[in-house]
C-alpha cells in the first residue's frame, strides 16, 4: 500500500469533494523578482521561504485552487491542522476472496509466506551479477519466481493481488516497466496520520500571503535574455500575459514536463532532457464513496480484494471510518489498469467500484455523493508521481531533472527532483525549500557583484 503518499494525496481529493472557493482571482500582470510556477507544496514551500525574506514573489497555477498531488506534521501543527490521534495500522485490514469470502488464517498465512519468499528472491537476484547497465527490470524477476515456484491459478492470482498492492500501488508503475531496484529510496520516521478536515488546509496555510495567480496556464518559459526570464501564460479568459523575473522556479509535475506542454526557449540542456525522458510517471487513482455509515464496519482501517483475474482490480479499500469517524471507503488502482479505467465514464467506475464490494456485502446501498481521479487525464498533472525505469541511474537521472539553467535563474522543485524522497510530498516541499535557498543565494551573490 502506498502509505504516506497515497494517504496524503487522498486528501487533496477530498476537497475537491467540498468545492472550496480559490483564494486569490486573476490579477494583472507585472515584473517580480522570483516566479514560481505551480501552487503546489514546492512552488507554495519555495514562495513562502523567499517572502520570508522579503523577496517579492509571484506565484502562477494552472488551476482554480492550490494544492499539489508524508506527513508535514510540524507544518500542520503551525497551521492548527488537526491529525487523526491514532497512527495508521497498515495491518488491521480483512483480506476477501474473489467470491466475497474472509480467507482463512491459513490462507492469510500462506499469502504472507508467499510474499516474504518473493521478497527474499527478489533479494538474491538484486546481488547477483546485475548492475544499472544491464538491470533486467523487476518483470525478470517476477517472471523467474513465478517459473520457480510453479504458480498457476489461486496461487498465482494472489501473487499477482500482492505486487499490485505492495508495489504498483506505492510506485505507481507497471511491473513491466519498473526497475530491479524500484524503490531505492528513503523513508522518514513515526508513522503516517490522515490530516482531518482536508489537506487542503495546510496549502491554505502555506498559501497565505503569497501572491497566488490562479487560472494561468503557462505556455512558454523563454531565457535567452541573460538578465530576465520572460514567462507567457494564457489566463482564463485565454488572454495571454507576459511576467518577467530574475528568477523562476519551475515545479510542473514529472507528467507534464515529460509532455513538453511548456516550450522552453532555448530547448532545455541535454542533462535535463535526457533525465525528463528516463524518469517514469505513473498513476494510482482513488474512487471516495461516501455512505450514510459504515455498513463494512468501523474496526479494520484496509479492505482487500483478491480478484480472480490476477489484475488487482479494486484490491486495496481504505476506510476513513477508523480515523476520522467517517463513512467513507477509498479504492485504489494503480498503473495500467487505473489507466484503463480513466477512459470509462465516472458513472462507470462507481458501478465497478460497488459491484466489487457487492461481492462482499451484497446489500451494501449506493453511495450518497462519489468522487473518482484521473490524474493521468488530467492536463495540468498528466499522472500521479515519478517511478524508477529500468536502467535508470536514481542520483543522476533526479539530479538531471532538476539541475539548474541559464546559471541558476532558472530551478527546478518538486517529488521528481528529490533523490532521497521522490514520489512524496514531503519529497516535494523539501525540494521547494531546497530551491529558495539556492535563489536566495544567487541574489544575495549578484547584490554584493
Amino acid at each position: 500500500m502506498a502509505q504516506s503518499k497515497s494517504l496524503f494525496n487522498l486528501q487533496l481529493v477530498l476537497i475537491l469533494i467540498s468545492n472550496l472557493l480559490p483564494i486569490i482571482s486573476a490579477q494583472s500582470e507585472t515584473a517580480t523578482d522570483v516566479l514560481v510556477i505551480g501552487a503546489g507544496a514546492s512552488g507554495l514551500a519555495a514562495a513562502t521561504k523567499l517572502k520570508e525574506k522579503g523577496v517579492n514573489v509571484i506565484v502562477l497555477e494552472a488551476r482554480d485552487r492550490v494544492g499539489g498531488r508524508n506527513p508535514l506534521v510540524p507544518l500542520a501543527k503551525t497551521a492548527n491542522v488537526a491529525l487523526s490521534s491514532k497512527k495508521t495500522n497498515y495491518n488491521n485490514g480483512e483480506i476477501f476472496n474473489s467470491n466475497g469470502t474472509p480467507l482463512t488464517f491459513a490462507q492469510e498465512t500462506a499469502l504472507e509466506t508467499q510474499w516474504s519468499q518473493f521478497e527474499n528472491f527478489l533479494d538474491e537476484q538484486r546481488d547477483a551479477d546485475y548492475d544499472l547497465d544491464n538491470d533486467p527490470g523487476l518483470q525478470s524477476a517476477v517472471d523467474a519466481f513465478i517459473k520457480k515456484k510453479e504458480l498457476s491459478g489461486a496461487a498465482l492470482n494472489s501473487f499477482k493481488h500482492s505486487l499490485i498492492t505492495n508495489i504498483e500501488h506505492e510506485y505507481v508503475g507497471p511491473i513491466s516497466d519498473l526497475s530491479l531496484w524500484y524503490d531505492d529510496d528513503s523513508a522518514l520516521p513515526g508513522g503516517d496520520k490522515l490530516v482531518l478536515g482536508g489537506y487542503q488546509n495546510i496549502f491554505r496555510y502555506l498559501a497565505k500571503g503569497n501572491i497566488v495567480k490562479l487560472n494561468y496556464q503557462v505556455a512558454e518559459i523563454n531565457y535567452l535574455n541573460p538578465a530576465t526570464v520572460v514567462v507567457k501564460a494564457k489566463n482564463k479568459g485565454g488572454k495571454i500575459v507576459t511576467f518577467s523575473a530574475k528568477h523562476v522556479i519551475v515545479t510542473l509535475p514529472i507528467g507534464v514536463l515529460k509532455a513538453n506542454v511548456v516550450k522552453f526557449t532555448p530547448q532545455l540542456p541535454s542533462i535535463n532532457r535526457n533525465a525528463i525522458a528516463a524518469m517514469g510517471s505513473g498513476i494510482l487513482n482513488k474512487c471516495f464513496l461516501i455512505f450514510e455509515n459504515a455498513f463494512w464496519g468501523t474496526k479494520e482501517e484496509f479492505i482487500y480484494y483478491v480478484s480472480g483475474k490476477g489484475n488487482g482490480a479494486w484490491g486495496e479499500w481504505l476506510s476513513l471510518e477508523p480515523a476520522g469517524g467517517l463513512p467513507v471507503l477509498c479504492g485504489f488502482n494503480a498503473a495500467k489498469y487505473a489507466q484503463g479505467l480513466e477512459m470509462k465514464s465516472d458513472t462507470q467506475v462507481i458501478s465497478e467500484a460497488m459491484a466489487v464490494l457487492r461481492k462482499i456485502w451484497p446489500s451494501a446501498p449506493n453511495p450518497i455523493k462519489s468522487y473518482v481521479t484521473k490524474w493521468g487525464k488530467d492536463p495540468f498533472s498528466r499522472g500521479s508521481y515519478s517511478y524508477t525505469t529500468p536502467r535508470m541511474e536514481f542520483i543522476q537521472v533526479h539530479k538531471g531533472v532538476g539541475a539548474p539553467v541559464a546559471r541558476g535563474r532558472i530551478r527546478f522543485a518538486g517529488e521528481h527532483t528529490s533523490v532521497k524522497f521522490p514520489a512524496t510530498v514531503h519529497g516535494a516541499y523539501i525540494s521547494g525549500q531546497e530551491a529558495a535557498c539556492a535563489v536566495l543565494k544567487d541574489l544575495k551573490k549578484n547584490l554584493l557583484n
